[in-house]
């Protein structure tokens, strides 16, 4: 389980740092170009430019792109962890707790192509940070899995779910979430409840009892 103090997570952002808003205004640009180019090709000095910063000035707050990939991958794992702990709250049984997952990403990430919030970034390249960084962020995203494969356990054991491998399910079910946002921005505005209800309708039907 990440860190000693169960599933809390350090945030990156220091609340006694009067540039705490333009850091996460950094995060957010950097996280909308590492989900575009990928991690691997994006550059400080784009993530810059799209920021209309110097790359002295964006040194000032971050050193290296490992650094700033790191802290987006810390940020988007506060993120996750929030959704999963409300989606774990719900009433109902285990399958209304995943659909309430579903939806709270959907709704999470339909408001960040909207522009009501700052993007994430989805977690599809850890394998790129370097070794204390991997471990940590492999440990959070770890700890998302076993939450769902814990999660598909109870809904087999109460009936909502059928007999499915509760591993593999819960790992094909953050992979599906963490694609959602690829496809998402190609869809209009308009057909995004439309499509996201077709793709939770497969989702489901290799889940439902």
């Amino acid at each position: 389980m990440p860190n000693s103090n169960k599933n809390k997570i350090s945030s990156p952002f220091s609340k006694t740092n009067q540039h705490d808003q333009k850091y996460k205004t950094i995060i957010s640009a950097a996280s909308e170009l590492f989900n575009v180019q990928g991690t691997r090709g994006t550059t400080l000095s784009q993530i810059a430019d799209k920021l209309k910063l110097t790359k002295t000035s964006l040194y000032y707050y971050v050193k290296t792109k490992e650094e700033l990939t790191h802290q987006c991958y810390l940020n988007t794992c506060i993120e996750m962890q929030a959704i999963v702990d409300k989606s774990l709250s719900c009433d109902g049984f285990a399958i209304h707790k995943l659909d309430m997952l579903f939806r709270l990403n959907f709704e999470c990430w339909n408001d960040i192509i909207k522009g009501n919030r700052g993007h994430l970034a989805g977690l599809t390249e850890i394998a790129s940070l370097s070794a204390p960084h991997l471990e940590e962020i492999s440990q959070h995203y770890h700890h998302f899995v076993m939450q769902v494969k814990d999660l598909i356990n109870t809904g087999i054991k109460d009936g909502s779910m059928h007999a499915i491998h509760p591993g593999k399910a819960a790992n094909a079910i953050w992979g599906n979430i963490f694609w959602l946002p690829v496809w998402l921005f190609s869809v209009e505005e308009s057909e995004r409840e439309s499509a996201y209800q077709e793709w939770l309708k497969i989702i489901k039907f290799g889940l439902s009892n």
